[in-house]
């Protein structure tokens, strides 16, 4: 499949916009979250700084070191980012990108889990 440069040129500029944003809401997000919690969820709070911490670092590794680009119809991908100047193996960026996906999908469990946990009374049976 042939993708012209200007075709990729634009992804990577929607791509790099859309990082600029997301780090600019992240930020706001973290800042809520650190100074801005009310007392009542100070104990769910880490849960959702940890969830926060996890979308920040695969969005930076999506948008400004990996950088993909899709390549549709095609069930594939090639990448223009740093990691893939320096010379890392494809399999091995994908690999980081599914651990970093699992750390997300974790935090958000974590945090189900822990809610569940304080909303249900201490003498139910499914309360560890």
């Amino acid at each position: 499949i042939f993708l012209p440069l200007r075709t990729q040129e634009i992804l990577i500029s929607y791509q790099r916009i859309l990082f600029v944003v997301s780090s600019l809401l992240s930020s706001i997000v973290l800042f809520c979250l650190l100074k801005k919690t009310p007392v009542e969820l100070a104990k769910i709070r880490n849960y959702m700084i940890l969830i926060q911490i996890s979308i920040i670092l695969t969005s930076t590794y999506m948008d400004a070191l990996f950088e993909p680009i899709p390549l549709f119809p095609l069930m594939g991908t090639y990448c223009v980012g740093i990691l893939c100047q320096l010379g890392i193996p494809m399999q091995t960026l994908i690999g980081i990108l599914l651990i970093l996906y699992v750390f997300i999908g974790s935090s958000i469990v974590f945090c189900c889990f822990f809610r569940h946990q304080t909303l249900i009374p201490t003498n139910n049976t499914a309360k560890f």
